[in-house]
């Protein structure tokens, strides 16, 4: 049997015209959805956004799951014009960006907003953290020695 608890469904919004947010309900159906996450978004023309949506069936109560925790994550708001294509990109779910001198990775969007000309998106990000100086150093060194071919007696 298909879970159909969790599910994902794509919007397509004019700009100026506020999409969905986390937290809102729609009908598909005769089945209620509650909206839990933003999956992605693109800007597909000028004056098109489309969101794609993870939703919960909150008609359905006959499940046995745990409750997600995300783990350490900071939220952040960047603000685009909305046809700065190239720099909107760059806030792409998985991209790492620095703040503060410090390397993020996006995690989850968590809020698209249309203010003006301007899109205004929240999203949660875990710090990147490099691996300590003497492992980096001994695993440089290994594959070294993989590369040339070398053995040590």
């Amino acid at each position: 049997m298909k879970d159909d608890i969790i599910n994902s469904f794509t919007f397509k919004f004019r700009l100026f015209k506020q999409p969905k947010k986390i937290g809102d309900t729609f009908e598909h159906r005769s089945t209620t959805y509650l909206i839990i996450g933003i999956e992605n978004f693109e800007l597909l023309y000028e004056s098109v956004l489309e969101v794609s949506y993870i939703c919960q069936n909150i008609q359905r109560n006959d499940f046995k799951r745990k409750v997600y925790k995300p783990s350490y994550q900071l939220e952040f708001v960047m603000r685009r014009k909305y046809d700065d294509s190239k720099r909107i990109k760059e806030l792409m779910l998985g991209n790492i960006f620095e703040f503060k001198g410090e390397n993020y990775k996006i995690m989850e969007y968590t809020k698209i907003n249309l203010e003006h000309v301007d899109i205004s998106i929240s999203f949660l990000a875990r710090p990147v953290y490099p691996i300590n100086p003497k492992e980096a150093k001994s695993k440089y060194i290994n594959e070294r020695k993989k590369k040339l071919q070398l053995e040590v007696f």
